[in-house]
Formats: structure tokens, sequence, C-alpha cells
């Protein structure tokens, strides 16, 4: 591995610590090795830092520990995490709390992860990630109604987190089935498109992210959607006039959204490469 030669200096140097955590890093986004790495963000929150926040090591520890299937641990690293260091308006904090909820969801504490939700909200961060609470928010209000399947979708949603698509998409499949109308259909489909895509199934990705926004065109990821159809056209079946189109549409149907300014940077960007 590229950083064992600088782990090698010890944590006594900042370099050294530095190193420390980007090899736990890349053990666990790249490697696949979540024990490794946590044996690296241990090290570093024993040793007492002071260029890397404490917060953000605690949250890479939690991430391996849910990995490891061990959701104790990982709610433990994100609670005694956010206890090291507290901002109101930080983002590190309000990325636990999701964290947090995601881990109440698929123990099936479905009041606490909303409670958890509510946190971050308040806590204003930043837009996307109040964005994606609230999304979670209002799906876990309007999904609660349908327990059964919205324990069927928290399983998914763990097996998607761990990297393991094709048994997150027959959750999310399953989950479907048995609620086939209502708030769990909905976001069951939306993941449905996301497993596809990371089983590198593009092309079935774009017909499925379709589907959604014909099925349920009032949406509240409508944007999201449609964004997300552009990106696969565009970085994975490299379809540029396609996604340009796409992007386009989503401009006209939403031109005050939060995609607005990246789809307009997208389409300057391809249209000049088309020129090229």
């Amino acid at each position: 591995m590229q950083f064992e030669e600088l782990t090698s200096l010890g944590l006594a140097r900042p370099e050294g610590r530095e190193a420390r955590f980007r090899a736990g890093v890349v053990r666990l986004k790249d490697l696949g090795d979540p024990t490794g790495a946590k044996v690296d963000f241990q090290i570093l929150l024993s040793s007492g830092l002071t260029r890397i926040g404490d917060q953000e090591v605690g949250l890479w520890l939690g991430d391996c520990y849910v990995m490891e299937g061990d959701l104790d641990s990982a709610q433990q690293s994100y609670v005694r995490a956010i206890s090291r260091q507290r901002g109101q308006r930080d983002v590190i904090p309000a990325i636990l709390n999701m964290r947090l909820a995601r881990v109440a969801l698929w123990f099936g504490e479905f009041q606490r992860a909303a409670d958890l939700l509510d946190q971050v909200v308040k806590g204003k961060p930043d837009d996307e990630t109040v964005n994606n609470a609230l999304i979670w928010s209002m799906f876990l209000s309007a999904a609660r109604r349908d327990s059964a399947a919205l324990a069927i979708f928290a399983s998914g949603d763990m097996l998607s987190f761990k990297g393991e698509h094709e048994q997150a998409l027959v959750k999310f499949q399953e989950a479907r089935e048995i609620a086939p109308k209502g708030r769990v259909a909905q976001e069951s489909l939306f993941r449905l498109a996301l497993e596809l895509r990371a089983m590198g199934q593009a092309s079935a990705a774009v017909d499925s992210l379709k589907g959604f926004l014909e099925l349920y065109p009032s949406s509240t990821q409508r944007d999201d959607a449609m964004f997300l159809v552009g990106d696969i056209l565009e970085k994975d079946l490299r379809d540029i006039p396609a996604a340009i189109e796409q992007y386009e549409e989503l401009l006209i149907e939403s031109p005050g959204g939060m995609h607005m300014e990246e789809s307009r940077r997208r389409i300057r960007e391809l249209e000049a490469f088309r020129q090229t």
C-alpha cells in the first residue's frame, strides 16, 4: 500500500498521523478490509490527535463496525464521536447523526431515527445534508404505517451500505411486493435503480428511474431521479447527446432546483467536449 512507508514514521509526526488515517480509508473503501482499517482508526483515537479531527476518525471507525456487522459497536462509536466536539453548523456531527438515524432504522427503532433526523435539520449544517435528512424524515413519516415493508427496506438499506448490492436489490424488490402502494414502494424503486447501477447494470438503472418518474411524477425525489438519469447517461453509458438532453429537461422542469447549477455546468462541459 502506498501509505505504508509513511505510516512507519510513527504518530509523533503530522505526516505519520495523516498517512495512518489515509491508510485506514483506503483499507476500508478500496480494499474492503474493515478489520485492518479499524486498527488504524483505533490507533489514531488512542494517540491524541492534533491534525485530524476525532469526530471524523470516529465516523470512519463506526463505518468499520457496520461493515463487520457489529451495529452495537458502530452506534457506540458514532455516539462517542459526537461527544468529542460540538459545532452547531458543523457537517461532521450532522453526518454522525445521520449515521445514527440509519442504525436506528436498521434496529427497527423508527421513532428514534425520526428524532435524530430532526436534530440534523434543526442544526442546518449545509443544504445537501439538510435535504437528505428531510427526505429521510418525510419517508419515515409516511412509511411507518407499512411497518413490515419498512423493516425489509431497512434490511436492504443496511446491505446497500455494506456494498452487498445484489442482496440489497432483492430486499427492495421484496419491500415493493409486500407494500406495492405507498412511500415504501416509491423509495424502494428509487433504491433499486441505485443498486442496479452499483452492479454495473446502467441501462437497467435508467429504465428503473424512468419508471420511477412515470409512476411518481410529484415525488420529492423527482429532481434527484432526473439528474441521476443524466449522470448515468453521461458517466456509465457515455451517451453524451442523451445526457445533455436530460440535463436540459431538468432545467426546464425545475429551473430553481438544487441540481440547477451542476446541470448547467455539465451541459457547458459536455458541449465543449463534443466540439473538440
